[in-house]
């Protein structure tokens, strides 16, 4: 039985109670992006056309240009992924929004209990660039859809 898509919509903005997922869905793998900016400025982030997720339970890595960014993913399907180089920190914000069954597993075998298989997962967020020097600050938006596991 196929469960239709989960959206979380949340302001990334705002504070919120949610913690660290225990239950988590699988979201790791390469996602294409599309970016959607108009910024033009010297600090203007990379907009990178993949985005490899890195998911051991709630935890998230994933490189951004040369920097690796590390995070968590929350119940409410969101993460934020934090990191630093020299004199620059980025900060990625998005939400997973995901289809899943419950059911047998894709390779025959069966789910226990009604376990939840993540099927496509699509990712709306943003990436911000901060440099320690002040001026141009820019955030970028993308969106992107995993295209391997």
């Amino acid at each position: 039985m196929r469960a239709p898509f989960v959206a979380v919509a949340l302001l990334l903005v705002c504070c919120t109670d949610a913690q660290p997922c225990s239950s988590c869905p699988q979201i790791q793998g390469t996602y294409g992006l599309t970016w959607s900016s108009g910024t033009t400025c010297a600090a203007m982030g990379p907009q990178p056309t993949l985005l490899t997720l890195t998911q051991v339970g709630s935890a998230l890595s994933a490189n951004v240009g040369s920097t690796t960014l590390q995070g968590t993913l929350f119940d409410t399907f969101d993460f934020t992924l934090d990191g630093l180089s020299g004199d620059t920190r980025y900060s990625l914000q998005a939400v997973a929004v995901t289809n899943q069954e419950v059911g047998p597993l894709p390779d025959g075998g069966v789910a226990d209990g009604g376990s939840i298989n993540t099927i496509a997962v699509h990712v709306i967020g943003s990436l911000r660039t901060i440099v320690q020097d002040g001026g141009c600050n820019p955030t970028d938006k993308f969106t992107g859809d995993r295209i391997a596991p």
